[in-house]
């Protein structure tokens, strides 16, 4: 799935075509340094792939361990539309796949769940090739997967409707595409 929409996102459209570049992009969650103080540990990466238009794809994910005493972890991967409508500045994420299972010593009867959500945050390119992104998560939205959610909930109980983010990145690469324009 990823291969098709990596092809259809860079793939020129009839008409004249002109070069632009397409970003390349990691982050970290920077929100995670409050694991030093809370009863779960939070580890929050990601790669994504951004148009000129606004329009891109990310690959995040997280590992969330809990620390109160049941020792579960879980792993969280997702692949998400971010879109920026001016560019940059305001965006919303939503997820088109997402996938989250206990891994490692103690695993639950149900270790694999599906779950969705959606993100709504601000851009700030600070520097160049450098960005800042705070953000607000909100897990299943649409209460799709009410029995998934209380679920890991209520085995690691950081694992809440609502999730702030300080995601920290930087575009490291550009993949050249074409942008196409009517003769008109």
């Amino acid at each position: 799935m990823l291969l098709v929409l990596t092809c259809a996102f860079l793939s020129p459209l009839s008409g004249t075509a002109k070069d632009i570049s397409a970003e390349i992009h990691v982050f970290a969650d920077a929100w995670s340094i409050d694991s030093v103080w809370m009863s779960h540990t939070g580890i929050r990466l990601g790669i994504g792939v951004t148009h000129p238009d606004g329009i891109g794809v990310e690959l995040p994910v997280s590992l969330l361990v809990d620390r109160t005493g049941g020792g579960e972890i879980l792993l969280d991967l997702a692949l998400k539309l971010v879109c920026h409508p001016w560019g940059t500045g305001p965006f919303v994420a939503i997820s088109m796949a997402q996938v989250c299972f206990f891994i490692g010593q103690f695993i639950p009867q149900d270790s694999l769940h599906y779950l969705n959500e959606i993100e709504f945050g601000y851009t700030w390119n600070f520097i160049p090739g450098w960005f800042l992104r705070p953000s607000v998560i909100y897990r299943d939205p649409s209460n799709g997967f009410p029995e998934s959610y209380t679920y890991v909930q209520a085995l690691i109980p950081a694992f809440g409707k609502f999730q702030f983010c300080m995601n920290v990145g930087w575009s490291f690469a550009s993949i050249v595409a074409s942008d196409t324009v009517d003769g008109v």
